[in-house]
């Protein structure tokens, strides 16, 4: 699990550099070792997700970045993630009103 933490660590530095490319590729790269360990030791998954997301977002790729959001809310509300969930609902919240659809996020 700690390679996991390493590669989403870089992720971030390089969405922080807007190199996108690269923030992705570590982003799933990080995720892809979460798949390795038992479900019971996931509690941060979600927080992967949100951060591939926020590089999709980050690419004005709304869609993609909504699919990831929607998905890290149910793997955290999974492994009772209730911030990590509450900052994608924010986050999808966000989404929905760049695109003048408010009664989606209801």
């Amino acid at each position: 699990m700690l390679l996991a933490f390493f590669y989403g660590n870089i992720g971030s530095s390089f969405l922080d550099a807007n190199r996108f490319d690269s923030a992705l590729f570590y982003g799933q790269k990080a995720l892809h070792y979460f798949t390795t360990i038992p479900v019971h030791e996931r509690k941060f998954e979600a927080g992967f997700h949100s951060s591939i997301g926020d590089v999709y977002a980050k690419m004005g790729d709304t869609d993609l970045a909504r699919k990831q959001y929607e998905t890290a809310v149910i793997v955290a509300l999974k492994q009772n993630n209730t911030a990590t969930a509450g900052y994608n609902y924010l986050e999808l919240a966000k989404i929905y009103k760049s695109l003048r659809r408010h009664d989606s996020g209801l």
